[in-house]
């Protein structure tokens, strides 16, 4: 969607996508969302090949305590009230 947009984008009668800055932008939004979406297809393989408890250690394993975090937060419990 960016780099469509760049690439018709005008200013100083150029797309903004022949910039060099707005390159590299589009570069790293492009690696940061391969990286962010990467484990999720090694995941699915994981645990439907070897299970869902052997994929959680993986995950666990190769991207630390970031989902752990995010596990714990979406959890069914209901949060505890603190008292006023």
């Amino acid at each position: 969607m960016a780099t469509e947009y760049a690439k018709v984008r005008q200013q100083f009668g150029r797309p903004i996508g022949t910039f060099g800055p707005v390159k590299h932008h589009c570069a790293n939004m492009l690696v940061a969302t391969e990286q962010a979406t990467g484990g999720d297809d090694e995941f699915m393989v994981r645990s439907h090949r070897d299970g869902l408890k052997s994929a959680l250690k993986w995950r666990d394993e190769t991207f630390g305590n970031q989902y752990r975090a995010a596990d714990e937060s979406t959890s069914d419990e209901a949060p505890d009230e603190e008292s006023d």
